[in-house]
């Protein structure tokens, strides 16, 4: 079974909280369509004072749009350690959204295109895809408001569709979409 989440920006503007976005996540929009991964890599990591990206995922609909996925999230505090001369001396980097966002006004262009780079809001709705034949609404419903199982949440809503063996589960709010897998049964 495949679980997607569903990034999207709200219908309309409005004021978003803190833990509305996702600390793990960026969108970066604009970029040069013939560029090599490890070039964007490296513009990452600029933006973000090196942190340790997962992975990268381009968009399906435009190949110029990737949403990065960093191992940890950029609003925490991360530690070094270095030692010299026989002491340790603690540096705390500050991987940070509004850091990275600071360092952007100061390098917009790669390879001369304007980059954008956008927060990413949790999503409240997720895809489940490959889903058993005899899979029921009540049994998805159970699983993913079931926090032992699955670290889900309240379920909104749940809209299957068997005939192409997935579904879309709507939590109540969207922290019951923070997880990253599921081992489902």
């Amino acid at each position: 079974m495949n679980i997607n989440q569903f990034y999207q920006q709200p219908a309309k503007p409005q004021k978003m909280k803190l833990q509305d976005i996702d600390a793990r996540r960026l969108i970066l929009f604009n970029l040069p369509t013939d560029i090599i991964r490890e070039y964007l890599e490296l513009y990452i990591e600029n933006l973000t004072n090196e942190a340790e990206i997962e992975r990268i995922d381009y968009s399906n609909e435009c190949d110029t749009t990737v949403m990065v996925t960093f191992k940890q999230e950029l609003g925490l505090i991360r530690m070094i350690f270095f030692i010299y001369s026989y002491s340790v001396t603690c540096l705390f980097v500050h991987l940070d959204l509004q850091e990275a966002k600071r360092r952007h006004s100061t390098r917009p262009k790669l390879n001369n295109n304007e980059i954008s780079i956008s927060d990413v809001y949790i999503p409240s709705t997720i895809m489940i895809r490959n889903l058993p034949d005899d899979i029921s609404k009540d049994v998805l419903e159970l699983y993913f408001s079931n926090k032992k199982r699955s670290d889900g949440g309240e379920v909104k809503e749940v809209k299957l569709d068997q005939e192409n063996q997935h579904a879309l589960v709507t939590f109540k709010d969207s922290k019951g979409t923070s997880y990253q897998t599921f081992s489902f049964f």
